[in-house]
């Protein structure tokens, strides 16, 4: 991942119902430096077929969610709350991927 770019990450072997602290630290690739570790940031699995989760790249306890079936899910306080986000204009809920252009905008993916 490149600094200030937002991005994401696949995060797999988690079990369902548990709950998981994220942390994140950056390395430097010139000097090797290494950044003051981000976190945690807690968030819990549940038993709805989550397809991918994005962290705000300014704002890191917001999270959202695509769930297979069900849409796209924000949460503001580091995953303890959870409310869907979906729109008139997400028509297929069913959301495989998702990616974070900016604070401003959210990219569902769908089959």
């Amino acid at each position: 991942m490149v600094a200030k770019h937002p991005a994401t990450f696949p995060v797999s072997q988690l079990s369902r119902g548990i709950a998981y602290d994220l942390y994140v630290v950056a390395k430097e690739s010139t000097y090797q430096t290494t950044s003051n570790v981000v976190g945690p940031i807690p968030f819990s699995t549940s038993v709805v077929s989550t397809s991918a989760i994005v962290i705000d790249p300014s704002t890191p306890t917001k999270l959202y969610a695509g769930l297979d079936g069900t849409g796209v899910y924000a949460s503001a306080d580091s995953g303890t709350n959870w409310a869907t986000i979906n729109t008139v204009d997400l028509t297929n809920l069913n959301v495989r991927a998702l990616a974070i252009q900016n604070s401003n905008t959210l990219l569902p993916a769908t089959y």
